[in-house]
């Protein structure tokens, strides 16, 4: 089932970069002229949205070929957002009532209802959260390491 996914999320990928969503989208973000703090909200409620039902590789082929040409050409670091976006994607795993992980904790703990699992993730998912803000107000706490391992120039 997940190989299909996969499949059909990079047939969809491919034939939305060759109708040219990409570059629209682009200046439609660009026409609307939101703030940087305003385009990244959307860009990561509507991930967090479609994490609840796609698992993240599925979603990272469908959305991608989208959405990297709009956060490059926006000037923010295509590094700085793959790690944004793995974690954001994370939380969509995590966060209750649909996460798909949740269904895996309370298989794996017998007698244990979704409630307590929920209220044992809700930490969880708002630390992550907390990350992501601290990640997009002080960018070089995720880069410093990449940073760290490219040569000198």
């Amino acid at each position: 089932m997940v190989m299909l996914i996969i499949i059909f999320a990079s047939m969809f990928s491919h034939v939305i970069a060759l109708i040219g969503a990409p570059k629209a989208l682009f200046a439609l973000v660009v026409g609307l002229d939101l703030p940087r703090w305003a385009f990244f909200g959307a860009v990561f409620a509507f991930l967090l949205v479609i994490a609840y039902a796609l698992e993240e590789l599925s979603v990272m082929i469908i959305l991608l070929p989208i959405l990297f040409p709009l956060v490059t050409g926006l000037g923010f670091d295509p590094i700085w957002f793959g790690i944004i976006m793995i974690v954001w994607l994370e939380i969509g795993l995590i966060t209750p009532p649909v996460g798909l992980n949740l269904f895996v904790i309370q298989n794996l703990m017998r007698g244990t209802t979704a409630a307590d699992v929920t209220r044992g993730t809700t930490p969880y998912v708002i630390l992550m959260i907390l990350l992501v803000v601290l990640l997009f107000v002080f960018p070089d706490l995720a880069l410093w390491l990449p940073r760290q391992m490219t040569p000198a120039r």
